[in-house]
């Protein structure tokens, strides 16, 4: 090829690249103008949720709260199902604090009555959440007030903030009466939540629930942002624990996971059952926080705060099953003896999850003897397991009670 027909084919492949870049720049402009016409969506925007995948939860919630307030009408067993769900639920509100509690542990620290417990620090808060459940207040008319509320943080409250003596550590509402202990959350802000839970329909039903409990969330939320803020002004370390550096959050997270039976009873014809929607609003916050810091409507949320009550319902139906079961196994147990001395103890355990000889004697009016060889019965028959000994002789747990 010589030099002259070379010049022409690089002048033609140069303007054929001019060409070329000429065309993909204008292509380039046109987009950029459908781009620059077409109208932007908001920075804060949150894409609208279709009620169709949210509905059919909140059917299947309805129906099976209520076949489930059928089947635990019966008061003895529903008091049985409310220890194991409180036992289970002061577990989980505590380690969403960032303490750890098993029902093991909260067992021991109920045989030692708090005393002797090594744990007692961390416990203590767990024991305040598992007393509110254990003994539920009775709301006025079935509905949720800023009363009740109060009552609720404060009962929430009341060893972590060292109101409780031994004593009168049963008797709350003496302790509330007298001694006049103030509430920990801002009245303002109990005020403001019943005025906005009051808003929503009550013919809205378990969907009235799910919006108000994203409304509390996301005042949660919004407590944790507002210390993480005041924390950097200030530069104290993000890595303190919550219960001890914000009491704010710590108590309006207590407190609204435990509103949850009350607002269920509030919107749904007075139904007040032991829900366990404890683990399923911790597993829900990773979801719920990009709504929250978009300011998303509450129907947006809807998929995710319908799944957690929905959870939370099949979570006591498991539990529900679970103890009528070695209840009747309790039951054959009492059947096959004789008198009545083996009925009242499983009775007392069913209530207590705990046991030892001298409850026995006291309970039965039995000799030490006769009361060592009915914990035998129990330990054969698989209904107990060994626990540690406590200011009162060696204390025995409820088996199942330990394995949820």
């Amino acid at each position: 090829m010589d030099q002259g027909s070379f010049q022409d084919n690089l002048a033609r492949l140069r303007q054929e690249l001019a060409k070329d870049r000429e065309k993909i720049s204008s292509e380039t402009q046109e987009i950029y103008k459908e781009i620059a016409t077409s109208a932007p969506p908001p920075a804060n925007s949150v894409t609208t949720t279709d009620p169709a995948s949210y509905i059919g939860v909140a059917l299947r919630a309805e129906r099976k709260l209520g076949r489930l307030a059928e089947r635990l009408n019966h008061t003895g067993m529903l008091e049985n199902c409310r220890f194991a769900a409180s036992l289970l639920e002061a577990c989980d509100v505590v380690t969403a604090e960032g303490r750890g509690a098993t029902p093991r542990r909260l067992l021991q620290f109920m045989a030692y009555e708090g005393d002797s417990s090594s744990h007692y620090e961390n416990l203590i808060g767990a024991m305040d959440v598992f007393a509110t459940c254990r003994k539920p207040a009775a709301p006025a008319q079935g509905k949720v007030t800023s009363e009740l509320v109060r009552t609720i943080a404060t009962r929430a409250s009341l060893r972590s903030r060292n109101w409780l003596s031994s004593p009168d550590r049963l008797d709350w509402h003496k302790i509330i009466s007298d001694r006049q202990i103030p509430c920990p959350l801002d009245t303002v802000l109990i005020a403001r939540f019943c005025d906005q839970m009051n808003d929503h329909n009550p013919g809205n039903g378990i969907m009235a629930v799910a919006d108000t409990l994203y409304m509390a969330l996301k005042w949660l939320y919004e407590l944790e942002q507002h210390y993480d803020a005041l924390a950097h002004d200030h530069d104290m370390s993000p890595e303190m624990e919550l219960e001890t550096d914000n009491p704010q959050a710590i108590y309006w997270n207590r407190t609204c996971r435990l509103l949850i039976p009350y607002l269920v009873a509030h919107f749904c014809d007075g139904i007040l059952l032991p829900l366990m929607c404890g683990t399923p609003v911790t597993n829900s916050l990773v979801k719920l926080r990009p709504l929250f810091a978009h300011n998303a409507p509450a129907e947006n949320a809807r998929p995710h705060t319908l799944a957690v009550i929905l959870d939370g319902i099949e979570r006591l139906d498991q539990t529900e099953k679970q103890v009528r079961q070695q209840w009747r196994k309790a039951e054959k147990l009492s059947a096959d003896g004789r008198g009545l001395s083996l009925a009242k103890i499983t009775s007392h355990l069913f209530q207590h999850g705990t046991i030892c000889a001298a409850d026995i004697v006291e309970l039965c009016n039995l000799t030490p003897q006769a009361a060592h060889y009915q914990l035998k019965r129990l330990l054969e028959s698989g209904l107990i397991s060994r626990g540690p000994k406590g200011k009162v002789g060696g204390h025995y747990f409820l088996d199942f009670l330990l394995h949820m």
